[in-house]
């Protein structure tokens, strides 16, 4: 346990050395009468540093079957992040809306969640 505490901090102060200030925004889903949903984002959000890594069409072939496509970004966010699945998430000028959550914890210590975000051009 003790290891993994002390990998989750380490991971911790390298995303707060080498990530930006994000806001995200918790979704809200309305449905209608057929039980479609509509999302939209809260008005309010919280902060979280993230590490956004932009790719490019070469990295898609080595992603697996239903990875990553145009438009979208992997962003690392520390352990003790809040962030749900169709959260906005804003960083570098940019809303993503959270597509995938990967949550890495060994051992039952949560060290960091791996999140597909897709671009999002409206608010």
């Amino acid at each position: 346990m003790a290891l993994w505490t002390s990998a989750r901090n380490s991971i911790a102060k390298e995303i707060n050395n080498h990530g930006n200030a994000a806001r995200i925004y918790a979704a809200q889903a309305t449905y209608d009468s057929y039980g479609d949903a509509t999302i939209s984002w809260t008005s309010t959000y919280t902060t979280a540093t993230v590490v956004k890594l932009p790719r490019n069409e070469q990295d898609l072939d080595s992603e697996k079957a239903g990875g990553l496509v145009s438009g979208r970004v992997i962003m690392y966010f520390k352990y003790d992040a809040s962030v749900g699945i169709n959260d906005k998430v804003y960083i570098d000028g940019e809303n993503y809306r959270v597509v995938t959550i990967d949550r890495y914890a060994p051992a039952d210590t949560t060290v960091a969640f791996k999140v597909i975000g897709e671009k999002i051009d409206y608010n």
